[in-house]
């Protein structure tokens, strides 16, 4: 009997670490979700300050800023390198917004996995908690039953109920 409320326990315990540790991943993929939700304004908004950055650098180097005095060849350059960089890196983004959606499903597929899995463990956790109560009380009960010597045992069977014994 006693075993069995061990083994009861244990399993209780596994499944309650079980469940902690589904419910953090449903933190994680929670936040992760909203990170990539908010990612297309981000990428949106430095895609634009880079376009605005490579209209500068088009300018400069053909020569449309009035009052500027010619480019050496150096700075033409080092502004056709920032031009290279600023497109690669537009191109980078446009491939993570298109990622993007593929790794919102997967996270959303992942969460939802998570949660039905918290929902059976919170079950399981339910139904194990319910049987160690049983058992707990059981066992009460049995050790209740072994202090009592069989001659006290007869001796409170026949006293009568709402009787205290006091003589009052």
């Amino acid at each position: 009997m006693r075993f069995r409320y061990v083994s009861l326990s244990c399993a209780w315990r596994r499944y309650w670490d079980d469940l902690q540790n589904s419910q953090n991943d449903l933190a994680a993929y929670n936040s992760q979700l909203v990170s990539l939700q908010t990612q297309p304004e981000r990428v949106q908004n430095a895609m634009y300050t880079a376009s605005q950055q490579i209209q500068q650098i088009r300018n400069r180097l053909d020569g449309n800023n009035v009052g500027e005095a010619a480019l050496r060849p150096s700075q033409q350059v080092l502004l056709q390198a920032q031009q290279a960089l600023l497109n690669a890196q537009i191109d980078q983004q446009r491939k993570s917004l298109e990622g993007n959606t593929v790794l919102q499903d997967t996270l959303q597929k992942q969460r939802d996995y998570v949660t039905a899995n918290s929902n059976r463990l919170e079950h399981q956790l339910q139904l194990l908690q319910e049987a160690v109560n049983s058992k707990r009380l059981t066992l009460t009960e049995k050790t209740a039953q072994e202090a009592i010597s069989p001659d006290e045992t007869a001796r409170i069977q026949a006293k009568p109920a709402g009787k205290t014994g006091t003589g009052y």
